[in-house]
């Protein structure tokens, strides 16, 4: 679970996920796979802060979260 302020909103917002897998999100039309480790060393909340920067113009738009899951099987 990660906790992040929207910059357009500026409401308090959590993503669920599973930590062992990346997270795909998309903000105002862009889209990026982010891992556990880039929302916490804040690549996550600099990268959603660039983007709205760039379309602070337009309607508030929420944060889409898609999850990936990788499995691996023995043969």
């Amino acid at each position: 679970m990660y906790s992040y302020t929207d910059p357009c909103t500026h409401e308090l917002k959590t993503i669920t996920y599973d930590m062992t897998a990346p997270v795909v999100i998309s903000y105002y039309g862009q889209t990026r796979a982010f891992t556990y480790a880039d929302m916490q060393n804040g690549t996550f909340d600099s990268w959603l802060n660039t983007v709205y920067s760039q379309f602070a113009s337009n309607p508030c738009q929420g944060v889409l979260v898609n999850t990936t899951t990788t499995s691996t099987t023995n043969l």
